[in-house]
C-alpha cells in the first residue's frame, strides 16, 4: 500500500484555532454570517471526512484565521501493475 498525502489551500477568511475541534461534524457553520453569505448545509467537510476514512485516510485542518484555510488528507492506495 502507498499513502498519498494532498494538501488543499485557499486564501478565504481562515478558521479560527476554536472551531477546530467541531469543524468535520456534520451541519457545522464556522458562523451563522457565514452560511447567510456563502450558503452551504455544512456537509461538505463531514462528507469529505468520511469520504478519507473510507479509503483507509485521515483528514485535518490546520488554523491560521486570517489567512486562508489549509486542509490536508491522505489516502491509502494499492501500487498499480504495469500492462
Amino acid at each position: 500500500m502507498l499513502t498519498l498525502e494532498f494538501t488543499v489551500e485557499d486564501t478565504g477568511i481562515g478558521i479560527p484555532q476554536d472551531k477546530m475541534s467541531y469543524l468535520f461534524q456534520p451541519f457545522t457553520q464556522i458562523s451563522s454570517t457565514i452560511n447567510r453569505k456563502f450558503g452551504g448545509t455544512g456537509l461538505g467537510l463531514s462528507i469529505c471526512k468520511m469520504l478519507v476514512e473510507l479509503m483507509g485516510g485521515e483528514i485535518y485542518a490546520k488554523p491560521d484565521a486570517g489567512q486562508g484555510a489549509v486542509f490536508v488528507f491522505t489516502i491509502q492506495v494499492s501500487e498499480g501493475q504495469p500492462d
